[in-house]
């Protein structure tokens, strides 16, 4: 496997890989990731060189994003404190925080079957 920075042309695979995680969630009785995640917020990630790509020889086996602290303190649910994940000496803005890991469907574990299966 080999981690290289996402390129423009790999926002057309996340967004598809997004859509297909939010159709499989709807299926399973989950809102998460329903609300919509604009083509241009992707776009921008990759432009900041913020979006990772993992590839497996010549295919697409994953993406990551890291941001700054920065870049997620807008993004903190209002009912939780960002400084309680945090020890007093260290320093937030020295670290990078994965926002959206995916794999396409194709490459999920077997989790569903073995629980078919009672293991």
């Amino acid at each position: 496997m080999i981690i290289v920075p996402a390129r423009p042309r790999d926002v057309d695979i996340i967004m598809s890989w997004r859509r297909e995680r939010v159709a499989w969630l709807a299926a399973q009785g989950e809102e998460q990731w329903s609300i919509p995640l604009p083509r241009s917020a992707v776009a921008s990630t990759v432009s900041a060189g913020q979006t990772w790509m993992v590839w497996d020889g010549e295919e697409p086996i994953a993406t990551i994003t890291l941001t700054a602290y920065v870049d997620v303190d807008n993004l903190w649910k209002p009912d939780r404190d960002p400084e309680a994940l945090w020890h007093p000496e260290d320093d937030p803005a020295d670290a990078l925080y994965e926002a959206k890991m995916m794999i396409p469907l194709r490459h999920s574990g077997t989790c569903q079957g073995n629980e078919a299966n009672g293991s």
